[in-house]
């Protein structure tokens, strides 16, 4: 499980721009969370399979899921894909992009 600065970054900018995908209101025991320094406001670190099951196909369509993942690492965004050091990192970004046409600037996730 990726618990890198960075990777929490990640999770924070993408509750804070949908909401809607990625705000959880309460955590059960396999959840991860992290909290801000100086913010008692506890935020998620989304496992991969989460963030599988956030991806934007439907369920039982793990071909098509495969081959758009593979796509997006290996075709369209070989060079913006190779800054994330973890799959998790590398799922959210796939989320981001399938669902938001959002990318990860280093800092916030941006209109692509």
């Amino acid at each position: 499980m990726d618990d890198s600065r960075t990777y929490k970054l990640m999770c924070q900018m993408a509750v804070k721009a949908h909401p809607e995908t990625f705000y959880r209101s309460s955590f059960d025991s396999h959840d991860f969370t992290f909290k801000v320094d100086g913010n008692d406001l506890l935020w998620p670190l989304f496992r991969q399979d989460q963030l599988q099951e956030m991806a934007p196909f439907d369920e039982g369509s793990s071909q098509q899921m495969a081959a758009s993942l593979s796509a997006f690492i290996c075709v369209n965004e070989a060079a913006y894909c190779e800054r994330f050091t973890s799959m998790e990192q590398l799922w959210l970004a796939f989320v981001m992009k399938e669902k938001y046409e959002k990318v990860w600037n280093g800092s916030e996730w941006a209109s692509a």
